[in-house]
């Protein structure tokens, strides 16, 4: 029976495969530069963060997103063109913020977020010739300056062929109908999105569709591709649909194997979570109510087949 759902599943997944404020005062260095100030007053996204008082902070102090403790808030910068293709950058920031980037080139789709811890380095899998930069803030923290550096080193793993890769895990019906999600949305009745226990593919607000993924319920034969606007369940470090490396955490568990699921099922981390909590099902995904209910048709949580549809290089 298990061998039946599989082959059932992958054919309705490659079914579908087939069928994609106020200013801060900045004077940025012109695009191609290596070395440059990042341009805090122009977003591509922002979601309640302001300027006033000439620095970055979070707008509204009682504003949640997603499993933050804390009110929250982030920028995602304008892009930065380079003359010739790099794969390392960094970031020295004046204030308190946690910093992502990711990368592209020409047309092609952009890569999944990466942390830039501090000053150092961060390399990308493979060459890009275009940035952007992720700024996050929570609490009272803020950030007036922004300056960044990029250039070419020496790669890391090859990456590996461009193509949706198909995973089984447990999935969860989220709810949560009016609280907000990690990247800001609001979440209705009935609602389509899923959340991955990972930031690297987290869409911005609103309504971008950067990072969508497939997921089928064999048991209906239904499939449906979503955008990811949530961070969860359980993890939020948790990449697994990565090898090790880029691995975010836990890149000792096998590839497309959740840490949650390790935890319930083996006791993996002795049956706790990132956050030492015990783990009380399996989850690799949760689905937002439409999602679970109207385009599966499920009715419990139950395993599903996700595919995750945008490159880590």
């Amino acid at each position: 029976m298990q061998l039946f759902r599989l082959i059932a599943c992958t054919a309705v997944v490659a079914a579908i495969a087939a069928a994609t404020v106020p200013a801060i005062a900045s004077s940025t260095a012109g695009s191609g530069s290596n070395e440059w100030k990042v341009d805090l007053s122009s977003a591509d996204s922002r979601v309640n963060v302001t300027s006033a008082g000439g620095r970055l902070r979070v707008a509204d102090q009682r504003m949640r997103l997603g499993s933050q403790p804390g009110p929250a808030g982030y920028l995602v910068t304008k892009p930065h063109h380079l003359d010739d293709p790099i794969n390392q950058v960094g970031v020295e920031v004046t204030g308190t913020a946690a910093v992502e980037v990711r990368g592209r080139s020409g047309t092609n789709p952009w890569n999944q977020w990466t942390d830039v811890p501090g000053k150092d380095l961060v390399t990308l899998p493979t060459p890009v010739t275009e940035v952007q930069f992720r700024i996050n803030l929570t609490g009272t923290a803020t950030v007036s300056k922004v300056s960044a550096r990029a250039s070419m080193g020496q790669s890391i793993a090859s990456a590996p062929t461009a193509q949706i890769r198909n995973y089984q895990v447990f999935g969860t019906r989220e709810g949560l109908v009016g609280g907000r999600t990690a990247n800001g949305h609001v979440i209705k009745p009935r609602d389509h999105f899923v959340a991955l226990p990972s930031r690297r593919g987290l869409n911005s607000y609103p309504g971008k569709r950067e990072y969508m993924v497939d997921i089928c319920y064999p048991k209906t034969g239904r499939c449906v591709t979503e955008p990811v606007e949530d961070v969860g369940p359980w993890n939020t470090t948790d990449d697994y649909w990565n090898p090790a490396p880029p691995r975010q955490s836990w890149g000792g568990l096998p590839q497309g194997v959740p840490q949650a699921q390790a935890a319930r099922l083996w006791g993996y981390n002795g049956g706790r979570d990132q956050f030492g909590r015990y783990v009380g099902n399996p989850a690799g995904i949760d689905l937002a109510d439409g999602t679970f209910w109207d385009s599966l048709g499920m009715s419990d949580n139950d395993w599903v087949w996700v595919g995750i549809r945008w490159p880590w290089y």
